[in-house]
Order: C-alpha cells, then structure tokens, then sequence
C-alpha cells in the first residue's frame, strides 16, 4: 500500500503575498514584451469592466442561483464568478499578446512556487525535462518521496493545457496538477505521475504540429512507464480538444496505445 502524503497546508484562498507575487511577475514581463500603450487600453478596459460590470453579474448570478438552488446545490463565491467573468472579457477583447504573458511560464512560475509550500518543495515535486532525442520538453509532477522515479509509477496522466492553441503553458497548471497526483495517492496509487508537455503555440505553430507533440508526449510517457502502469489523458479547453484528437488518432490506428481509463469530454455550454 502507498504511503499516503497529503498536500501540504497551504491556504486555498489566496494571501496578499501570493497575489503580490504574481502581479510582479506578470507586471515585469508584461512591460517588457507590450507596448505600453496596449498595457494602457487593456487596463482601463479591466477597470470599466470590473467597476460597472462585474457587480451587476454578480448580483444576477446569486439572484439566479437562489432561484433555482437545490440543498445539494454549491453556489460558486464572489471571487470565482468575478475572476471567471474578467476571465471572459480578457480572452473576448484582449490581444492574445497579453494572455501569452499572464499564462505564461515566466509570468506564473514564481506564484506557482509559493502556492506549492515554497522553493524547495516545489522542486521536489515538480520538475521540467527535455528529451534531447526529439526535442520534447514538459513538466512531470508527482507528491510522496523521491518523486522522480518515475517508472516506479501505478498510474500516470499526460495533461494538455489550454489557452485556445495561442497562449498558455503547462507552468500555469501546476498547482492543480501537484494537488490532482495528491489526491491520486490518497486514494492509494504508488507515486502517481502527470506529464504536461509544452506544445508550439500559433500563429508561430501550425496545424498539425501540436497533434504531433501530442502524440510524442503519449509516447514519451509509455516509455517512461513501468510495464503494467495504468496511463490516461486529459486536458482543458484547448488542450481537451488536442486530448480528444489524440484518441481518435489512437482510435484510428495512426498513434500506439489506448488509454486504460476513462477520460471526460463537457462539450456543454454552460457557465458562470
């Protein structure tokens, strides 16, 4: 039986300190790949939106959800329906320029670490390779001791990000990974595995190339896996289309392996 670690106890909700992190992050690299005037626009854009926008959405959605609420029902805070909605405008007007920034690894790096217990349990946990033989690079993450080796793995997960093929980056995605491989092993896998490759990003990388990277990394992670290991694939938004893709190339032949569990699709339209 596994050894049972629990994520470390850091806060849910973000500190004062996390937040200033990551704005300094984002703020610096910002200023150094935007124009200052597309930093303006977009700024004052943020500010109209969150001043007359947001309260009036906020408002709408808890008068909604009262309406309609069950006693099983969950209603989301008020800090998750503004960042969703911020969220929406930001990807419906701003220059995707903007997002490669606030997605980007340099830009959340830094925020990452202090949301996973600092510096040096963060590199215990998460770590970036690059294979020198095709050039494919990407982060693995996983909780217990001596988490890199990485064959001695029950179950491992290749994970596609988002960010709509022009923006985003695995780096992003890390704290959700870290606690998904924590709750892995609760449930009691033996040093569960997630390997999160980056991807070309467009209009630089064109079609099929992410496909491609996609299949490398499936690839990558059955070689790196002891034999009988249970392996998967997810991903969101974006990256759960390129997920999608890759099973049917499996499902067609054209890529080796299927998965050995289930992986969910929500093609609804619903939302905040």
């Amino acid at each position: 039986m596994a050894t049972k670690h629990p994520p470390p106890s850091y806060p849910d909700i973000l500190n004062i300190a996390q937040i200033t992190i990551f704005l300094w992050s984002l703020i610096t690299s910002a200023v150094q790949e935007i124009p200052l005037l597309t930093l303006i626009s977009s700024f004052f854009s943020v500010l109209l939106f969150a001043v007359f926008i947001i309260p009036t959405r906020i408002l709408l959605y808890q008068l909604r959800h009262y309406l309609s609420s069950t006693s099983q029902s969950q209603s989301p805070s008020t800090l998750q329906v503004a960042i969703v909605g911020l969220v929406h405008h930001a990807f419906e007007h701003f220059p995707h320029t903007i997002g490669r920034v606030f997605f980007s690894e340099e830009g959340s790096l830094s925020y990452m670490v202090s949301r996973i217990g600092g510096r040096q349990h963060f590199q215990r946990h998460c770590w970036k390779r690059r294979n020198p033989d095709n050039g494919l690079e990407g982060w693995w993450v996983s909780p217990g001791e001596n988490p890199q080796n990485i064959r001695d793995s029950d179950v491992g997960i290749l994970y596609l990000h988002g960010g709509g093929f022009v923006m985003g980056s695995p780096a992003f995605y890390l704290e959700v990974l870290y606690k998904l491989t924590c709750e892995l092993q609760l449930l009691g896998f033996h040093r569960p595995m997630i390997f999160a490759p980056v991807y070309g990003l467009a209009p630089e990388a064109t079609f099929p190339s992410q496909i491609q990277t996609a299949a490398r990394a499936w690839e990558h992670l059955q070689q790196s896996s002891k034999p009988g290991a249970l392996l998967g694939i997810a991903g969101d938004s974006a990256g759960g289309g390129l997920a999608t893709a890759l099973m049917l190339a499996i499902a067609k032949g054209d890529v080796d392996r299927k998965p050995d569990f289930a992986t969910y699709v929500d093609i609804s339209t619903k939302g905040i």
